[in-house]
């Protein structure tokens, strides 16, 4: 008919909160290391966004391109610290 409305356009669904956050940090072994296809330091995130339809958005990436580098030292010091703790503990 002519005089009928246009279909509605379904709401995209936004976000309403920031839930659950991960954070992976890598450091390589001495034989990863050793390795031509041995991976790098590296730092990845994934965090739950809660949407406004009720679902999970789950966004996953590289941490790095979004830290200082002061941030990185830091991050860096951690693991190699409880590299440390690691091999005195548990390397006779």
């Amino acid at each position: 008919m002519a005089d009928e409305p246009l279909p509605s356009i379904p709401a995209q669904p936004i976000e309403q909160s920031i839930e659950d956050m991960e954070l992976v940090l890598f450091d390589p072994g001495p034989i990863e290391q050793d390795r031509e296809d041995g991976q790098p330091r590296g730092a990845q995130y994934s965090v739950q966004a809660l949407m406004s339809d009720g679902n999970m958005d789950v966004r996953q990436g590289n941490l790095i391109p979004h830290l200082t580098n002061a941030e990185v030292d830091q991050l860096v010091a951690i693991v190699t610290r409880l590299r440390g703790k690691a091999e005195d503990a548990w390397i006779p």
